[in-house]
């Protein structure tokens, strides 16, 4: 699925990281502090923009804040930008640590981040959305590729059993790894920016038919992380996996996934039930919580509708097949609880039972609408970093599609905290990636 009208950044690879940034009013920036050393970042209205990390030496890990990066981290660079043109960047090393930008307009902006090894290979990204205000700013956010181990209160190792809508099911979680895996993507009409990243979950009792032959670890379709800033200090994310799927219950589907809607989903929710646990989220620089929902789809369906770039509906292509993402899915079900007039109430089991939920998805997409030959490939198959095959590029060949679907089901959460560490170089050996 492709979605035009945003920045997009390629991507593939490693760490864990924290980047502080921090505002101080005043014309030419001169009350910024001289010695930052905790990877802060200092923005005003007309102010400078200070970067500062800790690279790794010898046997000590280097650190962006509190957080452990990848032991071959060599480059750090970190652009603000704006929908207005303005973009600047610095470019942070072992040999020159901290860095200065000078003027950083005030209002709607975005900062992306990105580490890379001494070859310049790319390692890790975050893409950051928000809005600075006058005076003093502080954002904090976290990168998040690496391994996340479910623990208890007290840090110790735990496991979930995903048998909550079907009991004999022995699936069960240890934790999962994020790997980074093709871009992010900004968009200004958006109050967030979107970071997506290959899910890779770890434990034992999958089904070797759903997950490629293991039974020790399962692809999932995909994370997506949303990361706002609203100046001068609040800092908001989310996390929101796709479908691990799950064996059957008979004729019924099932899956799971990590919920959390992105920052302004659940504006429209007043249901407390609903947003205590659709609400995963980085809660630390190596911190993860949130709950984790169990699937049972009862009955579905959905309905594609096709649109040229100017509106006009066209029949769907067959390349327009619907959407298999579960984008939406967690505000979808959340709203759905929170119209459950007095029966929204969690049961003993913590289930919610026959819910009845309606969603709409849209997106973007291509195909040969004008049967020249030429058409744009909507992912970049061979990682090449390019997304259209050469001389394939045609524009009248891009359409619009609108999913709508209800389903009707259980939906069972466990609550999760998870803690992260550096990727095992093994995880990305196991990511299977997208072939033509």
């Amino acid at each position: 699925m492709v979605k035009r009208g945003k920045l997009l950044a390629s991507a593939v690879l490693s760490a864990l990281s924290v980047v502080a940034l921090y505002g101080c009013g005043g014309g030419s920036g001169s009350n910024v502090s001289s010695n930052p050393t905790d990877g802060t970042v200092l923005l005003a209205k007309t102010g400078t923009l200070v970067v500062s990390a800790k690279f790794p030496t010898g046997n000590e890990p280097g650190q962006i804040g509190t957080a452990l990066i990848d032991e071959n981290t060599a480059k750090i660079v970190v652009v603000v930008f704006n929908e207005s043109g303005y973009s600047e960047d610095v470019i942070l090393t072992r040999d020159n640590p901290t860095a200065r930008i000078a003027n950083v307009p005030i209002g709607r902006m975005s900062v992306y981040i990105t580490t890379y090894d001494s070859a310049y290979n790319l390692l890790d990204y975050l893409a950051v959305g928000g809005e600075i205000a006058e005076g003093e700013n502080t954002l904090v956010a976290t990168l998040i590729r690496g391994y996340w181990k479910f623990v208890d209160a007290n840090g110790n190792p735990v496991s979930i059993r995903l048998n909550k809508t079907l009991d004999t099911d022995t699936t069960t979680l240890t934790g999962f790894s994020v790997i980074p895996y093709t871009y992010t993507y900004i968009d200004w009409d958006e109050p967030f920016a979107e970071s997506e990243y290959n899910l890779l979950w770890k434990g034992s009792g999958f089904s070797r038919e759903l997950c490629g032959g293991s039974t020790e670890t399962c692809r999932d379709e995909g994370l997506s992380y949303f990361n706002q800033f609203i100046g001068p200090s609040t800092n908001n994310n989310a996390i929101d996996s796709q479908y691990l799927p799950l064996p059957k219950a008979g004729d019924y589907p099932r899956s799971a996934f990590i919920a959390g809607t992105a920052p302004e989903g659940m504006s429209n929710i007043s249901d407390q039930d609903a947003l205590n646990y659709f609400n995963s989220k980085v809660t630390g620089p190596n911190t993860m919580e949130g709950h984790i929902v169990e699937l049972l789809i009862k009955s579905s369906t959905e309905t594609l509708t096709c649109y040229d770039l100017s509106g006009n509906e066209i029949t769907c292509p067959d390349t327009s097949s619907a959407s298999k993402s579960n984008k939406g899915l967690s505000k979808a079900i959340a709203k759905a609880i929170s119209q459950r007039a007095g029966k929204s109430a969690i049961g003993s089991d913590g289930c919610f039972r026959d819910l009845t939920i309606s969603s709409t998805d849209e997106w973007e997409s291509c195909a040969d609408l004008d049967n020249d030959g030429r058409w744009c490939e909507c992912f970049d198959y061979d990682n090449d970093g390019r997304w259209c095959e050469e001389g394939e590029r045609s524009a009248d060949d891009w359409f619009k599609v609108k999913a709508d679907g209800t389903w009707t089901g259980d939906a069972c959460v466990q609550p999760f905290k998870a803690e992260g560490r550096q990727l095992p170089s093994t995880d990305l050996d196991l990511t299977i990636q997208r072939k033509k």
